[in-house]
Protein backbone atom coordinates (compact mmCIF):
# COMPACT_ATOMS: atom_id res chain seq x y z
CA UNK A 1 0.00 0.00 0.00
CA UNK A 2 2.68 2.38 0.67
CA UNK A 3 4.07 1.83 -2.64
CA UNK A 4 1.58 2.46 -4.16
CA UNK A 5 1.21 5.41 -2.77
CA UNK A 6 4.25 6.80 -3.74
CA UNK A 7 3.83 5.40 -7.45
CA UNK A 8 1.07 7.28 -7.66
CA UNK A 9 1.90 10.86 -6.13
CA UNK A 10 5.72 10.17 -7.64
CA UNK A 11 4.95 12.87 -10.68
CA UNK A 12 3.78 15.67 -7.93
CA UNK A 13 5.93 18.40 -7.17
CA UNK A 14 6.89 17.61 -3.78
CA UNK A 15 8.43 20.39 -1.48
CA UNK A 16 11.74 19.04 -0.33
CA UNK A 17 11.97 16.49 2.41
CA UNK A 18 8.11 15.83 2.21
CA UNK A 19 8.28 12.63 -0.12
CA UNK A 20 10.92 10.59 2.75
CA UNK A 21 8.50 11.78 5.60
CA UNK A 22 4.99 10.79 3.61
CA UNK A 23 7.01 7.47 3.51
CA UNK A 24 8.43 7.01 6.73
CA UNK A 25 5.03 8.06 8.37
CA UNK A 26 3.72 5.19 6.49
CA UNK A 27 5.40 2.74 7.10
CA UNK A 28 5.47 3.49 11.01
CA UNK A 29 1.08 3.76 10.87
CA UNK A 30 1.62 0.24 8.79
CA UNK A 31 3.53 -1.45 11.32
CA UNK A 32 0.96 -0.10 13.85
CA UNK A 33 -1.89 -1.80 12.16
CA UNK A 34 0.01 -4.79 11.47
CA UNK A 35 0.71 -5.53 15.29
CA UNK A 36 -2.54 -5.77 16.54
CA UNK A 37 -2.88 -9.12 14.47
CA UNK A 38 1.02 -10.08 15.18
CA UNK A 39 1.09 -12.87 18.22
CA UNK A 40 3.06 -11.49 21.18
CA UNK A 41 4.77 -14.56 21.51
CA UNK A 42 6.27 -14.20 18.39
CA UNK A 43 8.01 -10.66 19.64
CA UNK A 44 11.43 -9.98 20.36
CA UNK A 45 11.13 -6.33 21.94
CA UNK A 46 8.48 -4.07 23.05
CA UNK A 47 5.97 -7.00 23.25
CA UNK A 48 4.43 -6.24 26.99
CA UNK A 49 1.11 -5.05 27.30
CA UNK A 50 0.43 -1.55 28.32
CA UNK A 51 -2.97 -0.25 29.31
CA UNK A 52 -3.39 4.18 29.88
CA UNK A 53 -6.59 5.36 29.92
CA UNK A 54 -8.68 2.15 29.06
CA UNK A 55 -6.53 1.60 25.98
CA UNK A 56 -4.15 -1.87 25.95
CA UNK A 57 -1.56 -1.63 23.89
CA UNK A 58 2.29 -3.32 22.97
CA UNK A 59 5.13 -1.26 24.20
CA UNK A 60 5.98 -0.76 20.75
CA UNK A 61 2.36 0.84 19.42
CA UNK A 62 2.95 2.98 22.25
CA UNK A 63 5.91 3.98 21.04
CA UNK A 64 4.46 4.42 17.01
CA UNK A 65 1.54 5.70 18.56
CA UNK A 66 3.59 8.96 19.46
CA UNK A 67 5.75 9.04 16.34
CA UNK A 68 3.25 8.24 13.58
CA UNK A 69 1.49 11.98 14.36
CA UNK A 70 5.07 13.17 14.94
CA UNK A 71 6.60 12.33 11.39
CA UNK A 72 2.84 12.80 9.13
CA UNK A 73 2.61 15.97 10.86
CA UNK A 74 5.80 17.24 10.10
CA UNK A 75 5.17 16.32 6.29
CA UNK A 76 1.90 18.35 6.34
CA UNK A 77 3.45 21.04 8.19
CA UNK A 78 5.63 20.90 4.78
CA UNK A 79 2.95 20.78 2.44
CA UNK A 80 1.17 23.92 4.01
CA UNK A 81 4.13 25.63 4.22
CA UNK A 82 5.05 25.60 0.36
CA UNK A 83 1.63 26.75 -0.51
CA UNK A 84 2.66 29.86 0.68
CA UNK A 85 6.33 29.72 -0.82
CA UNK A 86 7.44 29.17 -4.13
CA UNK A 87 7.39 25.08 -4.76
CA UNK A 88 10.78 23.93 -4.13
CA UNK A 89 11.88 21.00 -5.81
CA UNK A 90 12.67 17.52 -3.98
CA UNK A 91 16.48 17.70 -3.04
CA UNK A 92 18.60 14.44 -3.48
CA UNK A 93 20.85 13.83 -0.69
CA UNK A 94 24.63 15.17 -0.28
CA UNK A 95 26.79 12.45 -1.61
CA UNK A 96 29.27 12.00 1.86
CA UNK A 97 30.97 8.60 1.42
CA UNK A 98 33.24 9.27 4.46
CA UNK A 99 29.90 10.68 6.47
CA UNK A 100 28.14 6.88 5.72
CA UNK A 101 31.28 4.93 6.31
CA UNK A 102 31.70 5.95 9.90
CA UNK A 103 27.75 5.84 10.60
CA UNK A 104 27.57 2.17 9.19
CA UNK A 105 30.83 0.98 10.91
CA UNK A 106 28.81 2.92 14.23
CA UNK A 107 25.95 0.85 13.73
CA UNK A 108 27.65 -2.43 13.51
CA UNK A 109 29.58 -1.39 16.88
CA UNK A 110 26.32 -0.58 18.10
CA UNK A 111 25.53 -4.15 18.47
CA UNK A 112 27.97 -4.72 21.41
CA UNK A 113 25.36 -2.78 23.53
CA UNK A 114 22.19 -4.61 22.80
CA UNK A 115 20.76 -7.41 23.93
CA UNK A 116 20.90 -10.82 22.40
CA UNK A 117 16.88 -11.55 22.71
CA UNK A 118 16.22 -8.70 20.01
CA UNK A 119 16.73 -10.60 16.70
CA UNK A 120 16.83 -14.71 15.99
CA UNK A 121 20.20 -15.69 14.83
CA UNK A 122 19.08 -15.54 11.13
CA UNK A 123 17.35 -12.21 11.16
CA UNK A 124 21.15 -11.33 12.74
CA UNK A 125 22.66 -12.50 10.07
CA UNK A 126 20.93 -10.54 7.37
CA UNK A 127 21.10 -7.53 9.24
CA UNK A 128 24.87 -7.71 9.33
CA UNK A 129 25.28 -8.77 6.39
CA UNK A 130 23.53 -5.93 4.80
CA UNK A 131 25.48 -3.16 6.75
CA UNK A 132 28.99 -5.32 5.98
CA UNK A 133 27.65 -4.50 2.08
CA UNK A 134 27.04 -1.17 2.91
CA UNK A 135 30.49 -0.94 4.71
CA UNK A 136 32.44 -2.23 1.61
CA UNK A 137 30.55 -0.19 -0.65
CA UNK A 138 31.08 3.05 1.20
CA UNK A 139 34.46 2.18 1.56
CA UNK A 140 35.22 1.62 -1.92
CA UNK A 141 33.23 4.71 -2.78
CA UNK A 142 35.88 6.80 -0.62
CA UNK A 143 38.92 4.48 -1.00
CA UNK A 144 38.49 4.70 -5.19
CA UNK A 145 37.67 8.62 -4.92
CA UNK A 146 34.38 7.16 -7.31
CA UNK A 147 32.02 9.47 -4.82
CA UNK A 148 31.41 11.76 -7.43
CA UNK A 149 30.23 9.23 -9.89
CA UNK A 150 27.86 7.29 -7.35
CA UNK A 151 23.92 7.41 -7.95
CA UNK A 152 22.24 9.11 -5.18
CA UNK A 153 20.22 5.58 -4.33
CA UNK A 154 23.35 4.40 -3.45
CA UNK A 155 23.82 7.40 -0.91
CA UNK A 156 20.74 6.48 0.98
CA UNK A 157 20.97 2.79 1.39
CA UNK A 158 22.99 3.69 4.70
CA UNK A 159 20.41 5.88 6.02
CA UNK A 160 17.49 3.19 5.29
CA UNK A 161 19.33 0.54 7.43
CA UNK A 162 20.19 3.69 9.82
CA UNK A 163 16.26 3.52 10.46
CA UNK A 164 16.53 -0.12 11.86
CA UNK A 165 19.38 0.46 14.65
CA UNK A 166 17.04 -0.01 17.63
CA UNK A 167 16.51 -3.71 16.39
CA UNK A 168 19.71 -4.38 16.07
CA UNK A 169 21.30 -7.02 18.63
CA UNK A 170 24.85 -8.04 19.48
CA UNK A 171 26.13 -11.98 18.85
CA UNK A 172 28.72 -13.90 21.00
CA UNK A 173 31.78 -14.12 18.91
CA UNK A 174 32.22 -17.45 17.74
CA UNK A 175 34.52 -20.06 19.45
CA UNK A 176 36.75 -20.57 16.76
CA UNK A 177 38.51 -23.51 18.36
CA UNK A 178 35.70 -25.71 19.55
CA UNK A 179 32.52 -25.06 17.29
CA UNK A 180 31.68 -24.81 14.04
CA UNK A 181 31.20 -20.71 12.17
CA UNK A 182 30.45 -19.07 9.16
CA UNK A 183 32.72 -16.17 7.85
CA UNK A 184 31.78 -13.53 5.45
CA UNK A 185 35.12 -11.09 4.97
CA UNK A 186 34.97 -8.03 2.45
CA UNK A 187 38.29 -6.59 1.98
CA UNK A 188 39.97 -3.69 -0.12
CA UNK A 189 43.68 -3.64 -1.54
CA UNK A 190 45.63 -0.91 -3.41
CA UNK A 191 49.49 -0.98 -4.46
CA UNK A 192 52.11 0.50 -6.95
CA UNK A 193 55.16 -0.83 -8.11
CA UNK A 194 57.81 -0.13 -11.07
CA UNK A 195 59.54 -2.24 -13.12
CA UNK A 196 63.03 -1.47 -14.99
CA UNK A 197 63.00 -4.01 -17.67
CA UNK A 198 66.30 -3.87 -20.43
CA UNK A 199 65.44 -5.58 -23.70
CA UNK A 200 68.32 -7.01 -25.19
CA UNK A 201 68.61 -7.77 -29.42
CA UNK A 202 66.96 -10.96 -30.81
CA UNK A 203 69.82 -11.18 -33.06
CA UNK A 204 72.55 -13.34 -30.82
CA UNK A 205 75.61 -12.21 -28.83
CA UNK A 206 77.54 -10.74 -31.76
CA UNK A 207 74.71 -7.73 -31.36
CA UNK A 208 73.32 -7.70 -35.35
CA UNK A 209 69.96 -7.63 -33.79
CA UNK A 210 70.31 -4.09 -32.84
CA UNK A 211 70.99 -1.60 -29.93
CA UNK A 212 70.25 -2.66 -26.41
CA UNK A 213 66.75 -1.04 -25.19
CA UNK A 214 65.27 0.07 -21.83
CA UNK A 215 61.65 0.82 -20.47
CA UNK A 216 59.74 1.45 -16.95
CA UNK A 217 56.65 0.12 -16.46
CA UNK A 218 54.49 1.85 -13.44
CA UNK A 219 52.04 0.17 -12.10
CA UNK A 220 49.22 0.93 -9.48
CA UNK A 221 46.31 -1.10 -8.62
CA UNK A 222 43.19 -1.10 -6.52
CA UNK A 223 40.63 -4.03 -5.46
CA UNK A 224 37.75 -4.64 -3.45
CA UNK A 225 35.73 -7.82 -2.96
CA UNK A 226 34.50 -10.58 -0.20
CA UNK A 227 34.98 -14.03 1.23
CA UNK A 228 32.76 -16.66 2.41
CA UNK A 229 34.05 -19.55 4.67
CA UNK A 230 33.07 -22.35 6.72
CA UNK A 231 35.19 -23.21 9.60
CA UNK A 232 34.47 -26.42 11.73
CA UNK A 233 36.87 -28.80 14.23
CA UNK A 234 38.64 -31.77 12.18
CA UNK A 235 36.64 -35.02 12.80
CA UNK A 236 39.63 -36.91 13.79
CA UNK A 237 42.79 -35.13 14.95
CA UNK A 238 42.81 -31.44 16.98
CA UNK A 239 42.61 -28.80 15.03
CA UNK A 240 39.99 -27.32 12.14
CA UNK A 241 39.34 -27.47 8.45
CA UNK A 242 38.03 -24.24 6.59
CA UNK A 243 36.57 -24.45 3.17
CA UNK A 244 36.65 -20.81 1.42
CA UNK A 245 35.33 -18.97 -1.50
CA UNK A 246 36.67 -15.25 -2.48
CA UNK A 247 35.50 -13.12 -5.16
CA UNK A 248 37.80 -9.97 -6.18
CA UNK A 249 37.20 -7.13 -8.99
CA UNK A 250 38.83 -4.27 -9.40
CA UNK A 251 41.28 -2.17 -11.59
CA UNK A 252 44.85 -1.33 -12.28
CA UNK A 253 46.94 1.22 -14.16
CA UNK A 254 49.91 0.43 -16.17
CA UNK A 255 52.18 3.45 -17.47
CA UNK A 256 55.36 2.37 -19.88
CA UNK A 257 57.91 5.20 -21.34
CA UNK A 258 61.42 4.54 -22.61
CA UNK A 259 64.38 4.83 -20.83
CA UNK A 260 68.25 6.01 -21.71
CA UNK A 261 70.22 2.95 -21.00
CA UNK A 262 72.95 3.18 -17.83
CA UNK A 263 70.59 6.36 -16.71
CA UNK A 264 69.04 7.07 -12.95
CA UNK A 265 65.84 5.21 -13.20
CA UNK A 266 62.80 7.63 -14.00
CA UNK A 267 59.55 7.77 -12.03
CA UNK A 268 56.49 8.24 -13.99
CA UNK A 269 52.52 8.07 -12.68
CA UNK A 270 50.83 5.36 -13.43
CA UNK A 271 47.17 7.12 -13.73
CA UNK A 272 48.50 8.67 -17.29
CA UNK A 273 48.62 5.59 -18.84
CA UNK A 274 46.41 2.82 -19.67
CA UNK A 275 43.78 0.91 -17.22
CA UNK A 276 42.93 -2.80 -17.15
CA UNK A 277 39.82 -4.63 -15.24
CA UNK A 278 40.95 -6.70 -12.69
CA UNK A 279 39.19 -9.98 -11.01
CA UNK A 280 40.15 -12.59 -9.09
CA UNK A 281 37.71 -16.15 -8.59
CA UNK A 282 39.64 -17.60 -5.21
CA UNK A 283 38.79 -21.43 -3.89
CA UNK A 284 40.80 -22.57 -0.97
CA UNK A 285 41.14 -25.36 1.62
CA UNK A 286 43.07 -24.54 4.80
CA UNK A 287 43.51 -27.31 7.46
CA UNK A 288 45.37 -26.38 10.74
CA UNK A 289 46.52 -29.15 13.62
CA UNK A 290 47.22 -28.04 16.70
CA UNK A 291 45.92 -28.25 20.36
CA UNK A 292 46.22 -24.99 23.05
CA UNK A 293 49.53 -24.19 23.87
CA UNK A 294 51.14 -26.88 22.30
CA UNK A 295 53.20 -26.91 18.89
CA UNK A 296 51.14 -27.61 15.72
CA UNK A 297 51.21 -26.50 11.86
CA UNK A 298 48.46 -25.34 8.90
CA UNK A 299 48.35 -25.53 4.87
CA UNK A 300 46.43 -23.87 3.10
CA UNK A 301 45.81 -24.51 -0.78
CA UNK A 302 43.91 -22.73 -3.54
CA UNK A 303 43.75 -20.89 -6.85
CA UNK A 304 43.51 -17.38 -8.24
CA UNK A 305 41.87 -17.52 -11.59
CA UNK A 306 40.89 -14.90 -13.74
CA UNK A 307 42.33 -11.53 -14.86
CA UNK A 308 44.88 -11.23 -11.77
CA UNK A 309 47.87 -8.21 -12.99
CA UNK A 310 49.52 -6.99 -16.75
CA UNK A 311 53.28 -7.33 -15.79
CA UNK A 312 56.45 -6.14 -18.44
CA UNK A 313 56.50 -8.07 -21.78
CA UNK A 314 59.25 -10.73 -22.81
CA UNK A 315 59.95 -8.13 -25.70
CA UNK A 316 59.95 -4.80 -26.63
CA UNK A 317 57.67 -5.10 -29.20
CA UNK A 318 54.62 -7.05 -27.19
CA UNK A 319 52.10 -6.26 -25.43
CA UNK A 320 51.71 -6.69 -21.77
CA UNK A 321 51.76 -10.18 -20.49
CA UNK A 322 48.09 -10.84 -18.19
CA UNK A 323 48.08 -13.40 -15.80
CA UNK A 324 45.65 -15.41 -15.58
CA UNK A 325 46.29 -18.03 -12.65
CA UNK A 326 48.34 -18.15 -10.14
CA UNK A 327 48.43 -20.39 -6.94
CA UNK A 328 47.63 -19.90 -2.69
CA UNK A 329 49.45 -21.18 -0.49
CA UNK A 330 50.25 -21.51 2.91
CA UNK A 331 52.44 -23.06 5.65
CA UNK A 332 52.78 -22.50 9.47
CA UNK A 333 54.80 -24.10 12.11
CA UNK A 334 55.07 -23.65 15.88
CA UNK A 335 53.02 -22.67 18.82
CA UNK A 336 50.32 -20.44 17.80
CA UNK A 337 50.00 -18.53 21.34
CA UNK A 338 53.05 -17.67 21.55
CA UNK A 339 55.66 -17.63 18.01
CA UNK A 340 55.33 -19.70 14.83
CA UNK A 341 56.96 -19.35 11.30
CA UNK A 342 54.40 -18.92 8.40
CA UNK A 343 55.44 -18.74 4.81
CA UNK A 344 52.57 -18.06 1.82
CA UNK A 345 52.11 -17.11 -1.61
CA UNK A 346 48.83 -15.15 -3.14
CA UNK A 347 47.21 -15.02 -0.22
CA UNK A 348 43.67 -13.99 -0.23
CA UNK A 349 43.71 -10.33 -1.68
CA UNK A 350 47.67 -10.29 -2.24
CA UNK A 351 47.18 -11.92 -5.16
CA UNK A 352 45.65 -8.86 -7.06
CA UNK A 353 47.85 -6.69 -9.22
CA UNK A 354 50.84 -7.72 -8.15
CA UNK A 355 51.22 -11.75 -7.00
CA UNK A 356 53.32 -11.25 -3.23
CA UNK A 357 54.74 -14.15 -1.24
CA UNK A 358 55.34 -13.38 2.38
CA UNK A 359 58.47 -15.03 4.78
CA UNK A 360 56.75 -13.69 8.17
CA UNK A 361 57.24 -14.42 12.56
CA UNK A 362 53.94 -14.23 14.07
CA UNK A 363 52.29 -14.72 17.36
CA UNK A 364 48.48 -15.40 18.61
CA UNK A 365 49.79 -12.68 21.78
CA UNK A 366 48.47 -15.37 24.34
CA UNK A 367 45.49 -16.81 21.84
CA UNK A 368 45.08 -19.37 19.48
CA UNK A 369 42.65 -18.35 16.92
CA UNK A 370 41.08 -14.94 17.97
CA UNK A 371 44.00 -13.09 17.58
CA UNK A 372 47.26 -12.37 15.28
CA UNK A 373 50.60 -10.23 15.04
CA UNK A 374 52.46 -11.06 11.79
CA UNK A 375 55.94 -9.34 10.49
CA UNK A 376 58.42 -10.23 8.12
CA UNK A 377 59.50 -9.79 4.62
CA UNK A 378 56.77 -9.91 1.41
CA UNK A 379 58.61 -10.60 -2.43
CA UNK A 380 57.20 -9.81 -5.91
CA UNK A 381 57.32 -11.58 -8.69
CA UNK A 382 58.17 -8.34 -10.63
CA UNK A 383 59.97 -6.44 -8.58
CA UNK A 384 63.48 -9.16 -8.03
CA UNK A 385 65.88 -8.24 -5.63
CA UNK A 386 63.49 -6.02 -3.83
CA UNK A 387 61.72 -6.72 -0.50
CA UNK A 388 58.98 -5.13 1.64
CA UNK A 389 59.09 -5.31 4.96
CA UNK A 390 55.38 -5.98 6.44
CA UNK A 391 52.93 -5.94 9.50
CA UNK A 392 49.58 -7.70 9.55
CA UNK A 393 47.12 -8.26 12.00
CA UNK A 394 43.78 -9.89 13.03
CA UNK A 395 41.94 -8.92 16.12
CA UNK A 396 38.04 -8.58 17.32
CA UNK A 397 36.16 -5.48 18.06
CA UNK A 398 34.98 -6.41 21.42
CA UNK A 399 32.17 -8.68 21.24
CA UNK A 400 30.29 -7.95 17.84
CA UNK A 401 31.38 -10.75 16.12
CA UNK A 402 33.64 -8.76 14.28
CA UNK A 403 37.38 -9.12 13.21
CA UNK A 404 39.68 -5.89 11.51
CA UNK A 405 42.20 -7.54 9.38
CA UNK A 406 44.59 -4.62 8.80
CA UNK A 407 47.89 -5.34 6.58
CA UNK A 408 50.86 -2.66 5.45
CA UNK A 409 54.15 -3.35 2.95
CA UNK A 410 56.72 -1.12 1.68
CA UNK A 411 59.93 -0.73 0.61
CA UNK A 412 59.68 2.78 1.91
CA UNK A 413 59.81 3.91 -1.26
CA UNK A 414 57.54 3.16 -4.83
CA UNK A 415 56.67 -0.44 -3.70
CA UNK A 416 53.93 -0.42 -1.55
CA UNK A 417 51.32 -2.47 -0.84
CA UNK A 418 47.85 -2.27 1.54
CA UNK A 419 45.01 -3.72 2.25
CA UNK A 420 41.98 -4.18 5.30
CA UNK A 421 39.36 -7.07 5.70
CA UNK A 422 36.61 -7.10 8.20
CA UNK A 423 35.33 -10.52 8.89
CA UNK A 424 32.46 -10.96 10.79
CA UNK A 425 31.58 -14.59 12.32
CA UNK A 426 28.49 -16.49 12.56
CA UNK A 427 28.33 -19.72 14.89
CA UNK A 428 26.53 -22.97 13.16
CA UNK A 429 24.51 -25.36 14.41
CA UNK A 430 26.88 -28.61 16.15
Amino acid sequence: MVGGVLVLTRHRAWPGGSRRLLHLGLLLAGRFLIEFWRDPAGEQVGAAFHTHAGLALKQVQWALLLLVPLVLGAWAWLLYRNRHTAPQPEQLPTQNPVRNLLAVAGLLLLTAWLGPQALTRPEVLVVKALLLTVLVLEGGALLLGAAGTIRPARMALPLTLAAGVLVLTSQTPADSSSAPYFSFTPGYVAGSYDEDVTYSPSGGCSGSGGPSTRAGYYHQYRAMGGEAAYTRPSLHRPGRVTYGLGIYGGREYVNAQSLPLGSPFLTGNATDGRRFPLFDVNPFIARDRSQPGRFGYGVRVGLHMGHLANIAPENAEDSLRTEYVLPDASIWLGVRRTLFFQADYGNGLLALGNGTGRLALGSGLGSDWNRQLLAGVALSNHTPGLSMGFLSASFPVGRTGLWLEPYGATDFGRHRQVSLRVQYRLQARK
